[in-house]
Formats: structure tokens, sequence, C-alpha cells
């Protein structure tokens, strides 16, 4: 069925998303204690959360008005609080390679 397909696909990227902005905090939080100069990379950092948010906030209303969704559980990554700036740096790193990656399949899946 046509419409379950596409349900789980916008379900999915809400998940992703999701996950995506919690990682986006972290990696925000973690770049303000670490590296409070770097304006450049922290408005960077701020207008992608900004976006992600937004992202999020349209998977929202179209899970609820098209598939009556109104909650969807997501499971997040462990958090950077606490791990040693080289950890934090690494964890913040991948993380920003793998949002390019999603965020150009993402585009092709919709």
């Amino acid at each position: 069925n046509r419409t379950s397909e596409k349900k789980e696909v916008m379900v999915a990227m809400y998940k992703l998303f999701a996950f995506l902005n919690a990682s986006l905090g972290n990696i925000t939080r973690d770049q303000e204690e670490l590296n409070p100069t770097a304006k450049e990379l922290l408005d960077r950092l701020h207008n992608t959360t900004k976006t992600t948010r937004g992202l999020i906030s349209n998977l929202t209303c179209l899970l609820c008005k098209n598939y009556n969704i109104f909650q969807v559980d997501v499971n997040y990554g462990e958090s950077s609080k606490g791990k040693s700036a080289f950890k934090k740096k690494q964890q913040g790193c991948q993380v920003l390679r793998k949002y390019v990656q999603v965020i150009s399949h993402a585009a092709r899946i919709l």
C-alpha cells in the first residue's frame, strides 16, 4: 500500500531529524564551551539547528494532518556531556559528516 509506505518514510524522516536536532544541540553546546570565539561556526550551527527545527515542525504537521500521528517515539544517542574535548570534537565531526549525506538523501526522497 503506497500510503503506508509514504507514512513509514515520513515517520522515519521525523525520527532522523529529531535525532539530528538533538545532536546539533550537543555539538553547539560543546563548541560554545570549547571554541567560544568561533563566531562563524557557532552562527552556522545555530542556523542549521533552526532549519532542522523548521523541518521537524513541518513533518509534525504533515504526520498529524495526513496520517493522524500525534506522537513519534525517538531514540536519542548518548550525550557528549562529560566526555573529553577530543571525544566531543570527534563525535561532532561524525554527526556533521552524516548530516550532509542525510540531507542530500532526504531531498531525493521528498
